[in-house]
């Protein structure tokens, strides 16, 4: 008997092309050799930015229109989470488990009084967190869909990344049938509860499916996306924004992007709370849109009306974790106002990087991180300094201690 189709969303398969064609497509279309190139790619490798092959193609930093500095600016997901994570002293960072547990995260933003995604039940044979409903096990997970789950309801790992492992159910036939996105065919409940306890046995959500505000649904009909905030300490140690991202996917996508599914990245002017940019795809593929593929509404100067207040929600969550010097928020931008999905301690910079064409380390954000880097450094060496003059002191009382035995 063969076994059945996994239902829960695996990695998309998205076709990029190889470092070779890559190099030979730019050295066609933007008439830069492959010498120079290769000798580009080498360079930004083992400079600051650590930049992969395929990231030197994918941001673009073969452009012969950016000068070096500019190219030097960008940053590869390697250095990029090194110095997320030197942003904050080191004793300081062990608190960022907070962001990577999401039970714990929820239970805490909610805690604090701050708006998060509404559980419904919680799988884990092993955890027990916050007062939502507990599920121990898979017949106790078919039981809940069969019964008591309130539909459309979407399922995802505790600690998933990029949708992995989810699923968005509209509802369940009386033979146990679900039935996915467009009210299309899915696995049955009991096997779809067997594969959620076989694989996430750590813990499993089942939340509220969210609508997208009616101001997005104009520009991202029939889906939803997230707001990436992405929040630092400013010079009074009080949160700041750095930039924010709407990651907007074409109509029939939740959250991440589906297979077969396009996502755009929309960089919006904090001032105006208006989008500046829309990119689509990466590397040399890159695509600026002025117009919505499908909708063909005007992307740029789109007002994003609760921007503001989803800017002033990241604040206030970051103020919960005052000792992190850098956070990427997930919002999501409901019809009920702004939403905490998710907190992450080290977000990946792709997103804004492809959205704004230019690196991190651009002038305006360069300084701003290189002072939290130092601040974070001058108190590393200050415990350091502490606990040497610690253990030195109780070095000494050991050898007090040992002359006193000796002379009684």
């Amino acid at each position: 008997m063969s076994q059945p189709e996994p239902a829960l969303k695996k990695i998309a398969s998205v076709r990029m092309a190889s470092v070779i064609q890559s190099m030979q497509i730019v050295a066609k279309t933007k008439n830069v050799s492959t010498t120079k190139q290769l000798r580009e790619m080498i360079g930004l490798r083992y400079g600051p930015g650590k930049l992969a092959p395929h990231e030197y193609y994918r941001f673009r930093a073969y452009d012969p229109t950016l000068s070096r500095d500019k190219k030097r600016a960008f940053v590869g997901a390697n250095a990029g989470r090194a110095l997320n994570q030197s942003l904050s002293a080191s004793a300081n960072y062990a608190s960022s488990y907070v962001l990577d547990d999401k039970g714990v995260f929820l239970s805490l933003m909610a805690a604090t009084g701050l708006p998060v995604t509404h559980t419904q039940a919680f799988f884990s044979k092993t955890r027990l967190i916050d007062r939502w409903l507990q599920l121990h096990s898979a017949d106790e997970i078919s039981t809940f869909l069969k019964t008591k789950a309130r539909y459309p309801i979407y399922g995802k790992p505790s600690d998933g990344s990029h949708s992995l492992g989810s699923i968005l159910i509209e509802g369940i036939d009386s033979d146990g049938t679900l039935r996915l996105l467009h009210n299309a065919p899915g696995p049955h409940v009991d096997a779809l509860a067997a594969e959620i306890a076989a694989n996430f046995a750590t813990g499993y959500f089942f939340q509220d499916r969210h609508v997208l505000s009616k101001n997005a649904r104009q520009l991202c009909p029939d889906a939803f996306g997230s707001l990436r905030v992405v929040t630092i300490l400013g010079e009074d140690n009080r949160p700041e924004l750095l930039y924010s991202i709407w990651r907007a996917p074409e109509a029939g996508a939740y959250t991440e992007l589906a297979k077969g599914k396009w996502m755009l990245r929309c960089l919006i002017d904090p001032a105006s709370s208006k989008i500046v940019r829309a990119t689509l795809s990466g590397g040399v593929t890159l695509q600026e849109l002025d117009t919505h593929p499908t909708t063909n509404t005007r992307i740029p100067g789109f007002h994003i009306e609760q921007f503001p207040d989803s800017v002033a929600l990241a604040l206030r969550a970051h103020r919960v974790l005052p000792h992190l010097g850098l956070i990427g928020w997930d919002i999501g931008m409901t019809e009920a106002g702004p939403v905490l999905i998710e907190g992450n301690p080290t977000p990946f910079h792709s997103i804004y990087q492809l959205s704004a064409f230019q690196g991190l380390m651009n002038p305006d954000f360069a300084p701003r991180l290189l002072r939290l880097q130092q601040q974070a450094q001058a108190a590393n060496l200050l415990e350091k300094n502490r606990k040497a003059a610690a253990d030195s002191g109780l070095y000494k009382e050991m050898i007090a201690l040992e002359r006193g035995k000796l002379k009684t």
